[in-house]
């Protein structure tokens, strides 16, 4: 028993020092090593996913991905790994419809920004506003898709759509840094009061952060 907590352990850390030196061959070898030892092992199925993904081998990290989701089939993140290899494939339908498998399951917030991307890639875009939504209504504690859509909207420089989706956010996260920070420039690029008073709230939640001191 403790060879089979530790080994897996041991195997990660040498394909994360592989992947660190940009030696992904020697990882790639390491990871299906370590999987062809371990083929059990969901952690490791994920690793040697990754792997093939950074490696550019499409093709293989689909089936392992797939193997990982039989070993974790309540688990959202299989899925999400599963769009990952879709949406590189340039095939956001197939995305579409392994997200929304995962924002099913009861740990699938985390797929829930991913879904949005593949809607709109796929040319879906009524049906991705209707999903955030239905999403934010039904999720009132969770901000990540609210912030993601904050984004994109001042990435389109819709600044006063952005406004109210950061205002949306501290609603239900006051404390939430991105938010703070994020809305004290877009105030600020709307010649608005009350941009410096927000980043200076932001400094002092994290005072040593130094994209919060910039923005102030």
């Amino acid at each position: 028993l403790h060879a089979i907590l530790i080994e897996p352990v041991h195997d990660i850390a040498l394909v994360d020092h592989h992947m660190a030196g940009d030696d992904k061959p020697r990882a790639l070898s390491a990871a299906q090593a370590a999987v062809a030892a371990n083929a059990d092992s969901a952690p490791l199925q994920d690793l040697l996913g990754r792997v093939q993904m950074a490696t550019g081998d499409l093709q293989q990290a689909l089936p392992t991905f797939r193997k990982l989701q039989a070993l974790e089939p309540r688990s959202a993140m299989p899925w999400v790994r599963i769009a990952g290899v879709y949406m590189a494939q340039k095939n956001p339908t197939a995305a579409v419809e392994a997200l929304q498998k995962a924002v099913a399951l009861p740990d699938g917030a985390d797929a829930a920004t991913p879904l949005h991307l593949a809607l709109v890639a796929a040319g879906k875009a009524d049906e991705a506003r209707s999903m955030a939504q239905d999403w934010i209504r039904t999720h009132p504690k969770d901000v990540n898709l609210l912030l993601h859509l904050a984004q994109q909207a001042t990435q389109q420089k819709d600044l006063p759509a952005a406004e109210a989706r950061y205002r949306e956010v501290l609603q239900r996260a006051p404390g939430n840094l991105a938010a703070l920070n994020n809305l004290a420039y877009l105030l600020a690029e709307q010649k608005k009061p009350g941009g410096v008073a927000m980043a200076e709230q932001a400094l002092k939640l994290a005072p040593e952060q130094p994209n919060l001191l910039d923005t102030l």
